[in-house]
C-alpha cells in the first residue's frame, strides 16, 4: 500500500505582525492652572513700572533733553559774553589824587604810571576792554603800559586817546592843554580829532575844537614835575596865567600891548610872589600895588610891543 500523504497547507506570503500590547487606560485630564493673582493689576504694574524698553526710551529721552539744554545754555553764555564785550562794562573804579602841597605818583594795577601836579585828581575805570581815566581837576603825566585794552584820558570835552606814549593833560580856567613827551596821542573834542606827536602841543576850549597842533620843549612845559615853572617865549599873558595858581596876590595886565611881549624865564613855583617883582627887569613893563593888594603890569612909558 501506498502512503497516504499529508494534505499540503498554503502558503501565505503577508508578513506576519506580533500582536498589539493592550492600550493603557487615557491619563486623567490636567487640573486647570490656578488664577494669577496680580493680573487684575497688571495694568496699574505697568504704569507704575515700566518696562525695559519704556525705560531705555525715557533715558534716551532725559539724555537729549540735557544735551539740548546744555547747547541753550552754551548760547545764552556766548550771546550774555558778546553783550558785555560790547558794552564794555567798568567792574572797578579807583581815585588818585594829590594833596595841596605836594605832587604824587602812582603805579596802576597794569603798570601804567600817573604823575600828579599838586590838588590834581583822577579818577580811574576799568572796563572789560578799556582802560577809561578822567583828569577831574589839575594836570597829571600819564605814562601808559601797552596792552590789549585802550586807554584814554577825559578832561572836560576833551578825549585823550594814547597811541603808545607818554603825554601830559591840564585842566585850567575852562580849557584843556595837551603836551606829548613821547610817541603820539589823538585829542577828540566838538567833532574833530587831531593827532599829536612828540613835543607838540594842542588847546582845547571847553565847548570847541582842538587847535593846531605846535611845536614845544615838553620838558619845560612840564617842569612842574621839578617844582618850577619854566616859560620859552611864553606871552606875557600865558605866563601870568601859570603863575597865579602859586601866588595869593591877584595879577592883572593893564593892556593889550604887555600882554602880547613874550617872557623866557624859569624859576620855583613857590617863588611866584618874589618873581613878580623881577618882571620890570626882565620886560619893559611897570609893576603896582593896588589898593587890594592886586598886582597890575602895564607897557612901561615910551615902549612897543615885541
Amino acid at each position: 500500500m501506498k502512503p497516504i500523504a499529508a494534505p499540503a497547507r498554503a502558503r501565505s506570503d503577508a508578513p506576519m505582525t506580533e500582536p498589539s500590547p493592550p492600550s493603557s487606560p487615557p491619563s486623567p485630564p490636567s487640573p486647570p492652572a490656578p488664577a494669577d493673582p496680580l493680573s487684575p493689576y497688571q495694568q496699574a504694574l505697568r504704569e507704575r513700572f515700566p518696562s525695559v524698553e519704556a525705560i531705555t526710551q525715557a533715558a534716551q529721552a532725559r539724555r537729549e533733553r540735557r544735551r539740548r539744554a546744555r547747547a541753550g545754555t552754551a548760547a545764552c553764555a556766548a550771546l550774555l559774553a558778546a553783550a558785555l564785550w560790547v558794552a564794555d562794562p567798568a567792574y572797578r573804579t579807583d581815585h588818585v589824587t594829590a594833596a595841596a602841597g605836594q605832587p604824587a605818583t602812582q603805579v596802576l594795577a597794569d603798570g601804567s604810571e600817573i604823575e600828579l601836579d599838586r590838588g590834581s585828581r583822577v579818577d580811574v575805570a576799568w572796563h572789560l576792554r578799556s582802560r577809561r581815566l578822567t583828569l577831574a581837576a589839575g594836570e597829571a603825566l600819564f605814562r601808559v603800559a601797552h596792552g590789549p585794552r585802550a586807554f584814554t584820558v577825559q578832561a572836560g570835552d576833551t578825549r585823550v586817546r594814547d597811541i603808545g606814549t607818554v603825554f601830559d593833560v591840564r585842566r585850567h580856567d575852562g580849557s584843556t592843554r595837551v603836551v606829548v613827551l613821547e610817541g603820539a596821542v589823538e585829542v577828540s573834542a566838538g567833532g574833530d580829532t587831531r593827532r599829536v606827536g612828540a613835543n607838540q602841543r594842542v588847546d582845547v576850549p571847553d565847548g570847541g575844537a582842538p587847535s593846531a597842533a605846535s611845536r614845544v620843549d615838553a620838558e619845560r612845559i612840564t617842569a612842574w614835575r621839578r617844582g618850577k615853572l619854566s616859560f620859552d617865549g611864553l606871552t606875557l599873558a600865558e605866563a601870568v596865567r601859570e603863575m597865579q595858581p602859586f601866588t595869593a596876590r591877584r595879577i592883572v595886565i593893564d593892556d593889550s600891548r604887555a600882554a602880547a611881549l613874550r617872557l623866557s624865564a624859569e624859576f620855583d613855583r613857590d617863588q611866584a610872589d618874589a618873581m613878580l617883582p623881577l618882571l620890570p627887569g626882565i620886560l619893559p613893563v611897570t609893576l603896582r600895588t593896588a589898593a587890594d593888594g592886586s598886582a597890575h603890569l602895564a607897557l612901561r612909558a615910551g615902549q612897543g610891543g615885541n
